[in-house]
């Protein structure tokens, strides 16, 4: 079936691990190498623009993804739907970006993954709002969760700036609203 576990013998045959979960898997590593390099890229060039930066962040993001998506599936351009869909993602990767290097400067990279962490009750929101999504009881006690687990480990327990808290916060929706409009 497609839920064994990996290497998983069956009828003389090995079944990899579900490609779902190899995508989820390593949209999660390579988010928090992406969020720590973001980081590092502006606290070494602190003498370049927030803009800049993330004006090349994007650029090398399209280029990598352009590259890649040919081995994933390829690109697409049929419908007048998915060009209002990229052009709202686009916009919304751009804002995060943006508000994300704005952010940072006033975070440590650990608080920094922490209140981006909040994308998760944004995405659960718009996914309802926008594509229909069913939540239950235990997606909406996980979301309530972490909120939670957020509020203890960036507000009580180390006092962070509030107004990098709430920009980090809002990168965090927008790039909510990025991967909405592209699922």
């Amino acid at each position: 079936t497609n839920f064994d576990f990996p290497f998983h013998r069956n009828k003389s045959k090995v079944n990899l691990m579900p490609l779902w979960l190899v995508f989820c898997l390593l949209s999660i590593f390579t988010r928090a190498i992406y969020g720590v390099l973001t980081k590092v890229t502006s606290s070494v060039s602190k003498h370049i623009n927030f803009a800049t930066n993330s004006f090349f962040l994007t650029l090398s993001n399209t280029a990598l993804a352009l590259l890649v998506s040919p081995l994933l599936g390829g690109i697409e351009f049929q419908t007048r739907i998915f060009s209002v869909s990229f052009i709202v993602a686009i916009t919304a990767a751009l804002c995060g970006n943006l508000i994300n290097f704005s952010a940072i400067k006033n975070l440590s990279s650990s608080n920094s993954q922490i209140l981006f962490s909040s994308i998760l009750p944004f995405n659960t929101v718009l996914g309802i709002i926008i594509l229909n999504q069913q939540i239950t009881i235990l997606n909406l006690s996980g979301v309530i969760l972490l909120i939670f687990a957020i509020f203890v480990a960036c507000f009580i327990k180390e006092k962070i700036h509030p107004r990098a808290a709430a920009l980090m916060i809002a990168s965090a929706a927008c790039f909510a609203v990025m991967q909405i409009f592209t699922a």
